[in-house]
């Protein structure tokens, strides 16, 4: 008898025990601290976006997202990015991106490798001026949306990144706005494509890659005496009377 209740002494001992330790643990993942994804944010973007002023969790949380120039001697402050993150079976890890309790993106991992749906993401040029030299030099102006329905980054890469410039305006220029334009980058193939909408004064086209991508930039004729200067000072001039600008 006595063996029988030492036994189940020893079995209760072992519940409590096992109950404590899944407690414990679960306490530590529940409150993983916020900084370990923005440490991951940092990482896989390359250094280039961080968060700061952090609040809550890794679970469920916010933060400043501000994007760093390649050099990393500038910074500029993006938006106020609220997170909220899920552990799944189809989705392994998936995090939902808010603005004011808006969603505009999700971004998680699956059996395909890591996805992003649904991001729609406005800003004014002025908010990222500081990572790109050209937008600094010419003192641009004028509004961008970031847009992807999906992409998939991982065994295959596949969709696109859609960016929209919508009248783009220089300090530098006499007459404003200069046009809007959209840029579409391929994941598939890393090809990036430059074009531009009807009523631009600046008429940009081109084709490139991450490594280089130069556009031809031809001006309206009613405007080319006015922005002949402008055009000198930033492109190179051709033969036709276009201009080839390196944006890298």
């Amino acid at each position: 008898m006595n063996n029988l209740f030492n036994k189940i002494i020893d079995f209760n001992k072992k519940i409590v025990i096992t109950i404590f330790v899944i407690a414990f643990l679960f306490g530590i993942i529940n409150n993983i601290p916020a900084w370990v994804l923005a440490d991951t944010v940092e990482h896989y973007s390359n250094h280039t976006l961080k968060l700061y002023n952090l609040d809550g969790n890794f679970w469920n949380g916010s933060g400043l997202l501000v994007a760093h120039n390649t050099k990393g001697n500038r910074a500029s402050p993006l938006v106020r990015l609220d997170w909220k993150i899920i552990l799944g079976f189809k989705k392994f890890f998936d995090v939902k991106f808010n603005i004011s309790k808006k969603q505009i993106a999700d971004l998680y991992i699956d059996k395909n490798g890591a996805n992003l749906d649904n991001l729609d993401l406005s800003l004014s040029v002025i908010q990222v001026s500081q990572i790109a030299d050209i937008i600094n030099d010419m003192g641009l102006s004028g509004n961008i949306q970031i847009m992807t329905p999906h992409i998939t980054l991982g065994k295959k890469n596949e969709g696109h990144f859609i960016v929209k410039l919508d009248n783009i305006s220089s300090n530098m220029s006499p007459i404003n706005p200069l046009g809007s334009y959209t840029i579409d980058f391929n994941t598939a193939n890393t090809q990036i494509n430059v074009n531009y909408s009807p009523d631009s004064i600046i008429m940009l086209k081109g084709t490139g890659d991450l490594n280089s991508l130069i556009v031809n930039a031809s001006i309206n004729e009613s405007k080319k005496e006015k922005l002949q200067q402008l055009m000198a000072a930033i492109g190179v001039p051709k033969s036709d009377g276009s201009y080839d600008l390196k944006i890298f």
